[in-house]
């Protein structure tokens, strides 16, 4: 009878370790598939395409600049080409402003509306100069609103890199959270085991017959 008491006892811790085993283990692989999940996330998604795209309405303004400055001083050789790349970029300059004002993100939005007022008044003079012909007056409101709206755009590039710059640190710390809970669980589950069979040796040899 007593060694029926002992064998059932040996049997339910063997159910009990298999079971907090079992759930050990299922809840470490759902740990490592999110962890998985969050590794394979692009660190920088939708920002990366939005810098790019900045960084060429940056350029559209430099080179439409510099292509009144060939309309106004260089050869007329020149000025034919200048003439076209200007009709060219200007209504790809004017497409990506009016998406830029559609920004839904709150900050990225009060950048682009205070980029407006000096691509406004560069536009109208070089929509002008490109439909009637270069002047010194439109000439020189594209020079004088050209650095304004720069300036704009590199402050929409600052934040732009500072919200990817925390969406990285927000997937480190998640990341690192999910790590560490896995390695206490882990832990945890072995010093559970050794802690089962250190009590289950203990009762044995308190249950065995003296010699």
């Amino acid at each position: 009878m007593l060694f029926s008491t002992k064998k059932g006892r040996k049997q339910q811790l063997r159910v009990k370790i298999r079971a907090i085993s079992t759930i050990n283990l299922l809840s470490c692989l759902s740990l490592l598939l999110i962890l998985a999940g969050f590794c394979a996330l692009p660190l920088y998604g939708w920002q990366v395409h939005l810098l790019n795209d900045i960084s060429l309405q940056r350029a559209r303004i430099q080179r439409m600049s510099k292509d009144i400055l060939i309309l106004r001083y260089r050869p007329k050789i020149e000025q034919a080409q200048a003439l076209s790349e200007l009709q060219t970029t200007l209504p790809q300059f004017k497409i990506w402003q009016d998406r830029m004002l559609l920004f839904k993100n709150e900050q990225l939005q009060i950048f682009a509306r205070q980029s407006q007022p000096d691509y406004t008044a560069a536009y109208n003079a070089l929509l002008r100069i490109s439909l009637i012909g270069i002047d010194d007056i439109h000439l020189q409101i594209v020079l004088d609103h050209e650095r304004g709206y720069a300036l704009a755009l590199a402050q929409l590039t600052t934040t732009i890199q500072d919200m990817a710059d925390r969406q990285v640190t927000l997937f480190f710390q998640i990341e690192a959270g999910i790590i560490l809970i896995i390695m206490a669980a882990l832990c945890l589950h072995q010093w559970f085991i050794i802690r089962k069979i250190v009590l289950e040796v203990e009762a044995h040899a308190n249950n065995r017959p003296g010699l």
